[in-house]
């Protein structure tokens, strides 16, 4: 692993180009939501994506751009949309993964017609003895992986996480049905956001993404359809 200290000015080098940022960037695919969230199946669903490890008390400035498709012509950004539904969800126990530890508190939640911030970019804080241990996968526990649903949290276009424990850093998707979803947001981690013994995981830099949002009936009506 590589310290924080010894990698802040290669990165710098490698990510920051004419504007002279010192930052890492990582790209999250619309189909890493890490098999969360209720739906009859996963198909297509990946592991949600590591992106840096945090000392307790470091803190990191995350920010995302660009927009996934949830769907044929369907777009959003890291934010999400909220999704309502008269007619109430599509499948009896559909929900997003971050509603997927106040469904297992209370399942009677799945059946309500929201569906909050489809799409958006979430994130995961694992403790680090969890993360190092052998065979861990940053999935779902109810599928033999190492990250709970109170693990997750909305990050959305910015954020500044500090770790309150030592741990690692994962982002995923808000989306549990992904087989149709294509695309990838683009996220920063900024090295001057207080990281203090953190060490940094450098992923690929994610490329520009552009597309133009549609309403969202198309997607509650296509999502009737499989």
């Amino acid at each position: 692993m590589i310290t924080f200290r010894s990698l802040i000015a290669a990165a710098a080098l490698a990510t920051a180009g004419a504007s002279g940022a010192s930052a890492l960037s990582l790209t999250v695919d619309a189909h890493a939501n890490g098999f969360f969230g209720g739906s009859f199946h996963h198909n297509g669903a990946t592991a949600m994506i590591e992106g840096v490890s945090l000392s307790a008390g470091d803190s990191v400035a995350i920010t995302a751009s660009g927009q996934i498709a949830i769907g044929e012509n369907i777009f959003v950004g890291p934010n999400g949309e909220d999704v309502h539904s008269s007619s109430g969800k599509v499948f009896a126990f559909e929900y997003t993964p971050l509603e997927e530890a106040a469904v297992d508190a209370a399942p009677s939640l799945a059946n309500l017609p929201l569906m909050p911030k489809l799409g958006a970019l979430i994130g995961a804080f694992v403790a680090q003895p969890t993360v190092d241990a052998s065979g861990f996968v940053a999935t779902n526990v109810d599928v033999g992986g190492g990250i709970n649903s109170t693990d997750l949290f909305f990050v959305g276009e910015s954020l500044t996480y500090t770790a309150a424990f030592d741990g690692t850093l994962f982002f995923g998707i808000n989306e549990a049905y992904v087989l149709n979803n294509s695309l990838a947001y683009a996220v920063a981690l900024d090295l001057n956001g207080g990281l203090g013994n953190g060490t940094v995981v450098p992923l690929p830099a994610g490329m520009p993404l552009l597309a133009s949002a549609l309403g969202l009936g198309a997607f509650l009506r296509r999502r009737r359809n499989h």
